[in-house]
């Protein structure tokens, strides 16, 4: 009678096992399917709502990495988004567990003041690269006093500036210094009058860059580094 007993006890225990394992294998299919879906509708909630967001699709393998905000590829195609008072470099950081993005926006609102257009973030290798094209007459409009300056083409790339600074002649030119981007007046003063444009403890700026286009038009472009 103990005999048969326990092994009824471990065919019990060997059925719920498999039950158990059967729930789990269920469970985890489930998720492959409803967390991308869940993860993608955050992601057209975030870039302004279906009405302007064509396409947005989130690969995740096992999508369950999807509950503590990591994913193998986010890819979205948007027509506008209304960047004003967004937090870039929050933004940004959280992209720091997604291996692979691909973000292209028709049309982006960067200030009140000033639109860029054919934006696209694409992330690769570590490195997130950024991309957008913008007006010159545009750019130098909405730069604060004292510059009252203006993008000059060059041949190498380089983000050079011209016009007056404080009322004086100057040129200066804009790079990618220690993590941050600085603007830096040519010649010896460049070495103490550094302005910083934009710094954050969670990005790395590594390079930026600007090729003139047609009709006084840039494509500025920036190479950073979650950290």
């Amino acid at each position: 009678m103990a005999k048969a007993a326990r092994k009824r006890s471990r065919i019990g225990w060997r059925r719920a096992a498999l039950g158990g394992g059967a729930l789990v294998v269920v469970l985890l299919v489930a998720a492959q399917v409803a967390l991308p879906h869940l993860a993608e509708n955050e992601v057209v909630d975030r870039l302004g709502g279906s009405k302007e967001v064509v396409s947005a699709h989130v690969h995740a393998v096992p999508a369950i990495k999807l509950l503590w905000h990591r994913a193998d590829r986010v890819t979205a195609r948007v027509r506008n988004f209304d960047a004003v008072g967004v937090d870039y470099a929050g933004d940004l950081s959280q992209t720091r567990d997604v291996g692979e993005l691909d973000v292209r926006m028709a049309r982006v609102q960067a200030t009140r003041r000033l639109v860029l257009l054919d934006v696209s973030i694409v992330k690769q290798d570590g490195l997130l690269h950024g991309r957008g094209v913008v007006d010159g007459a545009q750019l130098a409009a909405v730069l604060p006093r004292p510059f009252a300056l203006r993008l000059v083409p060059t041949d190498d790339g380089t983000v050079m500036l011209q016009g007056s600074l404080f009322g004086v002649g100057a040129r200066a030119e804009v790079v990618a210094d220690d993590g941050e981007i600085v603007v830096r007046p040519a010649g010896l003063l460049g070495a103490f009058a550094a302005i910083t444009l934009f710094s954050d403890p969670e990005i790395e700026v590594e390079r930026v860059s600007a090729t003139p286009l047609s009709g006084g038009r840039f494509a500025l472009s920036a190479t950073a580094r979650v950290r």
